[in-house]
Formats: C-alpha cells, structure tokens, sequence
C-alpha cells in the first residue's frame, strides 16, 4: 500500500517543532543576562555571577492569614535577629548587617498566622513577578510554617533556566500548583491580588504530574508545556488535513506558528499551549461528543474557552436541541471551577472577585466608555501613537501584528471554513474588547493571536507556494523569537 501524501512530512514536522522550542529553551537560558540588541534590551541587563548575589537583598513574599500585623523573624549568619511585621501580601526584604559571612544564609522564624509563598532575590528591573528564588524551595503554605534555612549560591544552567521561565503569570500558575488557591475576604475588600483569579486546569496537571513523578512542580509544568506545544502544532497539521489543504499548506502553517515571536509562551508555564491543543480538539471533534469535552476544558484553562459556546451552537450540527447542549457544555467548566472554589475557599465567584484586583487599576472609566474606545479602534490608533520616534522595539511587533491580522481578515477571511471564521472573531475579539482602554491594551495582542491559530492556516496557503518567501519569514520569525524569549526571562512584561 502507497504512503499517503502526508506522511512524509510528519517528521520534518516533528523536527521544526523540537527546534523551535529548542530555540526558546536556549535563548531562555543564555541570551537572557547580556542582551543588547537593537532596543530590545531589558531595563537593566542580568548577571548571576556570585558577586552580584551577594550583592542583593532577600525578599520574602508573605502574608498574614486575617490581615493583621504577625512577626517574622529573620537571622543572616553573623549578624543579630531582626523583626518585620508581616500583614498585606507583598515583598518584604531582608536586609543583612555588615557582619554577614560568606556564604549568605538565612533563618526565616514566622508566627503560625504567617504564609510565606516565595522567597528570594530582588530581581534587577524585572516587573512584578520575577523574583530569583533560592534553590527554588517550597515554602508550605498548608503547614502554618515554622522555620526554614535558605542558601544562596550560584545559578546551576537549569536553575538559571527555569528562573527565566517563571516571570509574570507562570509564578502565578507555579503557586498554584505548589500551593494550591489563597483567598479570603480581607484580600477581596482590599483588593489585593490572589492567585484564584487565574484557571487550574494548567497548574492542576502539573500537581499531578509532581506527585505522581516526584520532581518540583516548577520542573513538572515546564516539562509539561513542552509536550503539549508539540502536540498543537501536531493537531494543527492534522487540522489541515481535515479541512482537505495540501499537506504542504499544514506544514507551513504549523512553522509558522512555531516560529511566530509570540511562540515561546508556548514553552513557558502559561495556559497558551494546552489551550490550542484543547481548542483544535473542539473542531476535531466539532460533530462528535468530543468536541464538548474539549470545550468543557478549554474553559477551565482560561476564559477565552468560552468562545467554542457560540461555535458548537451555531456550526455544530445536528437538530437544535443537540447544538443547544453542546453550546451549553462550556458552562459546566465555569461551574465546575465555582463549585469546587466554593468547596475549597467558601467564595464560588473567587475567581471573579480577584481579577477585579488586576482589572480596576488597568482599566478605569465606565464599561460604555471602553466598548466606545474599542469600537472606534482606539486602542490600535494609540499604538500607531507611541510610534513617533520609530525602532524596532515591542511596540512595533505588536503594531506589524495587528496590522498584519487586520488585513487578512479583510482579504483572506473567506478562506477559512465558517466555524473557523466565527471562532477566529470571537478569539481575537474577547481580549480586544476586555483590555481596551487598560494600560496594557494592545502589548499582549501579539500573545492573543497564537489562540486565533486559523490565522496560521492562512498564512500557510499563502506561502506555500512560495518557499524563498516562506523561509525569509521563518528566518526573520526565529530571530524575532529568540529576542522576545530573552527579553521575557529578563523580566519583561510582553503580554
């Protein structure tokens, strides 16, 4: 029997997804501490030699249970105790005296109301997030802690590495899977942030995998992300294929969407990679009950899962009670994850009421006023703004971007089969319209594209026909690519 057409692009397939994450990984570990290229550069550049640890004071990120003032005690060897009171959730540091002997280490000592989530370094311009934690110890939060000794030392490459991973949401979804969900009303009525206001589909697969391997779950979810952004770019190939596009087409598509400079949130610990497997798995299974599966949990790794509700209800297929039950499934995730914060935190909108906290600074104004400024492209003109004094710098990948994404939904919509279409709106949509108007509006436009993965089989019938053409994009992509995964592991907020 001959082999199908297809078949022998599986493994060069399989090649440029290995590389690609293989890019990532390595521009993670050794482009991150000395990058100056062009503007991308981070607000200040990262060294891990031991002088500049020793240089550089330990924070604690603590809080007290019910908010009210509780001592913590910490003791560098050589120098005397020193008392804090710990009460809000934030960074506390920890200053040593002039006494301190080589090598630093530190006693922590908390009363039982105390709960330490992290401890580390103060990271060197790096954003909210990015704290270099030593030895990456888990402080247990579920014990009311009693005392623990950490070791400053040197960064091994993997440690160096997975510091640079876990910046911004991946901390977040880390502390989850370590810690589980922290919430309460003092946190509400203040307004701090929680980790509730992220989705656990993500942390709890990597719970599961730390308890089942026994590794740290930061090593169980990045090993984890890794997987699975092979797998979407697999599911996307075969996406294709079902659509009936030429093998060649799905194979562009797919290095496309490997290589896009957006991509290496596909190996870090965010929600992006599981959510676009799960997402292709709907359409896969769009006229089976899988596809409702699929949905059920795209739900519970993040909110954009909701868009498959008005996809499987309308192109789904079957009589209207069927398509009704299935646009219907994505709200079993959304009350599932009530029902269980419910059962856990005794607050079933936990998750609603804590992005309130993320949501109000951003976003001032009245709902009116942001659907206005988003309708009439606001946000899109603000970015051509900040363009005054041109370079290749964030702003403009995001601005390429969006109008790159722009004109193909103008010109090349029509491409697309009519769930895909639907889908493709509604995914691009929701986060335009939700961060319109915020002061980080369009910066994560270039992260919301990898979920309008459709865009991709686009731009793969439109190049691959052309190699010469399709292998400048690539090159440039990769370049692009490599920069964006350094400036993320320094600490960069890029969506």
């Amino acid at each position: 029997m001959k082999n199908r057409p297809s078949s022998r692009y599986w493994w060069p397939l399989l090649g440029v997804l290995l590389v690609s994450r293989l890019l990532v990984l390595l521009s993670l570990l050794w482009l991150t501490p000395d990058l100056k290229l062009l503007s991308f550069s981070p607000q200040q550049p990262l060294t891990l030699g031991v002088d500049d640890l020793v240089g550089r004071p330990v924070v604690v990120e603590a809080r007290s249970a019910n908010g009210q003032p509780r001592p913590l005690t910490y003791t560098f060897v050589g120098c005397p105790p020193v008392q804090v009171s710990v009460s809000a959730l934030r960074q506390y540091e920890l200053q040593p005296c002039a006494n301190l002997q080589l090598p630093r280490r530190v006693t922590l000592a908390s009363a039982p109301e105390i709960q330490i989530v992290y401890a580390g370094l103060t990271a060197l311009g790096a954003g909210q997030g990015n704290l270099l934690r030593l030895l990456f110890a888990g402080l247990d939060t579920k014990r009311l802690t009693e005392v623990h000794e950490l070791f400053l030392h040197e960064l091994s490459p993997g440690e160096r590495l997975l510091h640079n991973a876990y910046n911004w949401d991946a901390r977040w979804y880390l502390s989850i899977a370590r810690f589980g969900y922290f919430y309460d009303d003092y946190l509400a009525q203040t307004r701090q942030y929680s980790n509730a206001a992220f989705y656990p589909l993500l942390p709890t697969l990597g719970a599961m995998l730390a308890a089942l391997s026994g590794l740290p779950p930061e090593v169980t979810l990045l090993g984890l992300v890794q997987v699975l952004s092979v797998a979407s770019g697999l599911l996307l190939f075969q996406l294709a294929l079902v659509l009936g596009r030429a093998p060649s087409e799905g194979f562009a598509a797919v290095a496309l969407y490997a290589l896009f400079p957006t991509s290496f949130f596909l190996s870090i610990p965010y929600t992006e990679s599981l959510y676009v497997t799960l997402s292709i798995l709907v359409f896969l299974g769009l006229r089976t009950r899988w596809g409702p599966v699929a949905a059920v949990l795209s739900v519970l790794t993040r909110s954009t899962g909701v868009v498959h509700g008005p996809v499987l209800l309308l192109q789904g297929g079957g009589s209207l009670r069927q398509r009704l039950l299935r646009g219907a499934s994505v709200g079993v995730g959304l009350l599932g994850f009530a029902a269980w914060l419910e059962l856990k935190l005794g607050e079933p909108l936990a998750f609603v009421n804590a992005q309130d906290a993320w949501r109000q600074p951003l976003r001032p104004g009245s709902g009116l006023q942001h659907l206005l400024d988003a309708v009439l492209l606001g946000p899109i003109w603000r970015l051509v703004g900040r363009l005054e004094n041109w370079s290749l710098d964030w702003v403009s990948v995001n601005l390429a971007v969006a109008l790159l994404v722009l004109l193909t939904l103008l010109t090349c919509y029509r491409r697309l089969p009519r769930p895909l279409r639907l889908y493709t709106l509604l995914a691009l949509g929701l986060p335009y319209f939700t961060f319109a108007s915020s002061r980080v509006e369009m910066i994560s436009f270039s992260r919301f594209v990898l979920a309008a993965y459709p865009l991709f089989l686009v731009w793969g019938q439109l190049l691959h026909q052309r190699p010469v053409l399709l292998a400048g994009v690539a090159a440039l992509c990769s370049i692009l690519l490599a920069l964006s995964s350094a400036l993320f592991g320094g600490g960069a907020f890029l969506g």
